[in-house]
């Protein structure tokens, strides 16, 4: 599965976008879920909008997709460092553990402090 949305993202394949989101929103498996947001943010290249998209999704009630996306922000090298540094106190471990690993790829020193 994994090989076929990087085949898409290759091709530049536009019209694989609604597919690969409703694969994102119903797969459970969370290999399957980077690799499907990887290829929706190479295919939206930077778009506003998808970045818009990517923030609301780290507000999810879904543990495993706000997770997702937000490694997508950091991936992504997006300044959101207002985001990241309110993830760190989330109840979750692992999201406080992805939000720390964004700060850290940022290298913002106005981001130790709260570290």
């Amino acid at each position: 599965m994994v090989a076929t949305i990087d085949a898409l993202v290759e091709r530049r394949d536009s019209e694989s976008i609604e597919d690969l989101e409703k694969l994102f929103e119903k797969t459970k498996l969370s290999g399957v879920r980077a690799a499907a947001l990887r290829g929706l943010s190479a295919l939206h290249d930077g778009e506003n909008s998808w970045v818009a998209r990517l923030r609301e999704l780290t507000a999810s009630e879904d543990l495993d997709q706000r997770n997702t996306a937000l490694a997508e922000l950091g991936r992504l090298g997006r300044r959101d460092n207002e985001l990241f540094l309110e993830k760190l106190s989330d109840p979750n471990w692992s999201t406080r553990l992805i939000a720390l690993g964004a700060l850290e790829r940022l290298r913002d020193p106005l981001a130790v402090g709260p570290i």
